[in-house]
């Protein structure tokens, strides 16, 4: 079984292009229902921070006059996510360099 299998099935790429043509708040309820089933799927630890992430996806989308305005807002969030991501564990390397220092040094003065 795959950690993906858990997730809700998507429409095929086609069928959604043309709901967003023929029927766009249709379109747009489908994606908001997909982004609520991923969040209430998620473990309980993470519901928090996937609403907030989800708040912002839908402020970004929102204020987009174009799909493609709003597809850049989406990947720059996702870039940001991955930058503090990378300084978090950047962070997490240099504190445990750090400590590992530190043990090293207690170790050889023994």
């Amino acid at each position: 079984m795959s950690s993906l299998d858990h997730l809700p099935q998507l429409p095929e790429f086609d069928i959604l292009v043309a709901l967003s043509k023929t029927d766009p708040k249709g379109y747009e309820e489908v994606r908001r229902q997909l982004l609520r089933s991923c969040i209430d799927d998620a473990p309980e630890a993470h519901r928090p921070a996937l609403e907030r992430l989800y708040e912002r996806i839908e402020l970004v989308h929102s204020a987009a006059r174009t799909p493609m305005e709003a597809v850049t807002g989406a990947s720059r969030l996702m870039l940001e996510s991955c930058a503090e991501l990378r300084e978090a564990m950047n962070l997490l390397v240099e504190t445990a360099v750090g400590l590992q220092t530190t043990v090293l040094l207690r170790k050889f003065r023994l």
